[in-house]
């Protein structure tokens, strides 16, 4: 008997709860996609180095900025190439955790379509060594960026 008088009401609260949804939803990606916050004061303080003196370098933490040569991509991690192709690479930057995430947003939404090699990453991270090859392992999104040609 009041199904009648309460299906406009009900009709109405289905709406309400699809768009709030939907607009939490889009708020979660605009957070993920911000970071980093500042790249343009990006590395700031560190030492930065090339690949041309990566055999010189320490367990420091760096930055460098670098041709992407190749990449991996897997469920749980990416891995970028720097100075040539796996496995003749003179860096590999391993991106876990969050910073693996931020790169698969940024690859589904701001750089749709392209492919990163040829593109620069622009990466901080301490080096450590891995049977001889040195790497960079990065958890947090804030410590890398993505810059095209």
């Amino acid at each position: 008997m009041y199904l009648h008088i309460m299906k406009p009401y009900l009709f109405l609260i289905g709406l309400l709860i699809l768009s709030v949804c939907k607009a939490s939803a889009q708020k979660v990606v605009h957070v993920v996609l911000e970071a980093p916050p500042n790249a343009h004061h990006f590395g700031d303080g560190y030492n930065a180095i090339t690949l041309k003196n990566i055999d010189k370098a320490n367990t420091d933490t760096i930055k460098i900025t670098e041709v992407i040569s190749s990449y991996k991509i897997t469920d749980t991690i990416a891995t970028v190439y720097l100075g040539d192709v796996s496995p003749n690479q003179k860096l590999k930057i391993i991106l876990k955790d969050g910073a693996k995430e931020y790169l698969d947003a940024m690859l589904k939404i701001e750089y749709k379509g392209k492919d990163l090699p040829g593109m620069k990453i622009l990466a901080i991270g301490r080096i450590n060594f891995f049977e001889g090859q040195p790497q960079i392992i990065i958890t947090d999104p804030n410590l890398f960026t993505i810059i095209e040609k």
